[in-house]
């Protein structure tokens, strides 16, 4: 049931669905081409780095490659600057993993000392965590160290915010943060992933997660200040799990997670109320990947694939609940696990159009499609 107006772009992708791949004036798309057919190992060899543009954003044009990279969140590849001059992305430089940032129209780079996770919109501020931490603790989150012969910077303990200049700002260390089990588990492995900004830049949010081997990963939600993190920490009144969120507003995030006595899409006001307010979305207990439009309401959703490796494509409004199918696509059976193609919605600010990574003519493919809601 292919959406009216799709335009396939084969053998691309962009990547995780919280950041968009739209310049700000929604002239230039952004994404990764790769040689193959989306189901081969990620390793240490080059990935083109490509911003679309033209008619439907079908003329690519290649900037650079970087060879830190995954299927899931390919290089963190985004905008850097309001003007849409510059794009940053990880790479391995030297033997260490950190963020390039490249101009499109020079062709000139810089390096910052870490790699990113987020940027914010204020564009002055970067996140950063360990890949290498993410990879041993979920396969195909992180990047291929050991055939770069590279290393990281960060521990598996460290949350850093810096600025374009690589100075750090402030930093979590999730050491310091209270065990995420408390049901008596051995600790495991604590690290820190998935970062993302508010719209206006003044929060941050992210996921505290434990790693024990032969056991269900457990996830603690947390929201801080950039500038001063122990002195704003806020922690999501969920259970042990949260997988994936998206910002509503600068107030509110849209979480899948799970209480004592259910899981689902939840509301958490960060902040207010003891504890934090907190509304189920009746959506079902199918986890999907959001992304919020920006008009403090509407969020675009995925799912994961049904018994007949179908993925839905929703219009969602966070006030009544009420869900709008965009689209269905078909998963084919080979892409799976760590290979696994989600389409990771990502709306370009307007909300006039939706980019979604998908399968095409059996190739992993970027897909835009207009939205009319």
């Amino acid at each position: 049931e292919e959406p009216e107006g799709i335009v396939y772009r084969t053998r691309a992708f962009f990547g995780f669905h919280e950041k968009s791949p739209w310049s700000s004036d929604g002239r230039w798309l952004l994404g990764h081409v790769h040689g193959g057919v989306g189901i081969e190992q990620p390793s240490a060899r080059e990935l083109d780095i490509v911003i679309y543009g033209g008619r439907a954003w079908t003329e690519p044009f290649t900037l650079t490659q970087t060879q830190a990279w995954n299927w899931q969140m390919g290089s963190q590849l985004q905008w850097a600057d309001k003007s849409s001059s510059q794009v940053v992305f990880n790479d391995f430089r030297d033997g260490m993993n950190l963020a390039v940032i490249h101009n499109i129209e020079s062709g000139r780079e810089h390096t910052l000392p870490y790699p990113i996770g987020a940027v914010s919109p204020t564009q002055d501020r970067y996140a950063g965590f360990c890949y290498q931490t993410l990879g041993r603790c979920m396969p195909g989150y992180g990047y291929d160290f050991a055939g770069a012969k590279a290393e990281s910077p960060l521990t598996s303990e460290q949350l850093v915010v810096f600025d374009s200049d690589g100075t750090i700002v402030s930093e979590v260390p999730a050491g310091s943060l209270p065990p995420v089990s408390e049901d008596g588990e051995a600790a495991g492995e604590q690290f820190v992933t998935h970062t993302q900004f508010s719209p206006d830049g003044e929060r941050l949010a992210f996921l505290h997660r434990q790693h024990v081997a032969g056991r269900r990963l457990r996830s603690r939600l947390y929201c801080v200040d950039p500038t001063d993190p122990l002195g704003t920490l806020h922690a999501a009144p969920f259970h042990d799990m949260v997988s994936h969120f998206t910002w509503i507003d600068g107030n509110r995030i849209l979480a899948f997670a799970n209480t004592e006595s259910s899981d689902g899409f939840f509301l958490w006001a960060v902040g207010v109320g003891t504890p934090s307010a907190l509304r189920p979305l009746h959506l079902g207990d199918r986890d999907g990947h959001p992304h919020g439009v920006g008009d403090g309401r509407h969020v675009v959703l995925d799912r994961y694939p049904d018994r007949r490796r179908i993925m839905p494509l929703n219009w969602l409004d966070c006030e009544t609940g009420e869900e709008t199918q965009l689209g269905r696509f078909f998963l084919p059976m080979r892409f799976w696990e760590e290979k696994r193609v989600d389409l990771h919605p990502r709306v370009r600010a307007d909300g006039a159009y939706v980019c979604v990574d998908v399968v095409h003519a059996g190739v992993r493919s970027l897909a835009t499609i207009p939205l009319e809601h």
